[in-house]
């Protein structure tokens, strides 16, 4: 989905009412899903405006998290937010140390093996548990390549949008 301009980013949705005194219920795109709880600024999309709510207060309730919002105090004021995606500026984001990188920036970069042949853009990444796994599709080719910095992924260069692996085309 496309989004009137890049200065937000969606970190999650607001799933559900919790009670009757306007808490709601939140699933985090977050890892750990608690980290979304590091931004007290969410802003909900409105007629292509996007609309600051004040975190005041939250809770992980049975591997959920459920949140209160400044000025939202009943059912009835919480449900225009019921099903929206929820985002944060992007200046909010924690500053990463020297090769970190967030998944939104290596989406869409071109992946070349270290011998040269072009792979494809990195379409989106997946947590696996042992690792993340990037998945970078070329036509009808796609391709699962483990997000290993320093053995598989042997470069990130965001300048020129390319990240070099250490991979044979024929896994």
């Amino acid at each position: 989905m496309e989004y009137p301009d890049k200065d937000h980013l969606v970190i999650g949705k607001i799933t559900g009412h919790y009670g009757i005194k306007g808490w709601v219920k939140v699933f985090s795109y977050s890892m750990p899903i608690n980290n979304i709880l590091n931004y007290k600024d969410w802003f909900f999309l409105f007629n292509d405006n996007f609309i600051n709510y004040v975190l005041i207060d939250a809770k992980e309730h049975q591997k959920r998290i459920i949140v209160k919002f400044a000025n939202i105090d009943t059912r009835d004021d919480a449900k225009e937010i019921i099903g929206k995606d929820v985002f944060i500026n992007q200046l909010d984001l924690k500053k990463l140390e020297d090769n970190e990188y967030y998944w939104r920036d290596l989406e869409g970069l071109s992946v070349i093996t270290a011998e040269g042949f072009y792979l494809g853009k990195i379409q989106y990444l997946f947590e696996t548990g042992a690792n993340d796994v990037m998945v970078v599709k070329e036509g009808n080719s796609e391709y699962l390549i483990p997000y290993s910095l320093g053995n598989i992924v042997t470069d990130i260069n965001l300048d020129k949008r390319r990240v070099t692996v250490f991979w044979d085309i024929n896994y």
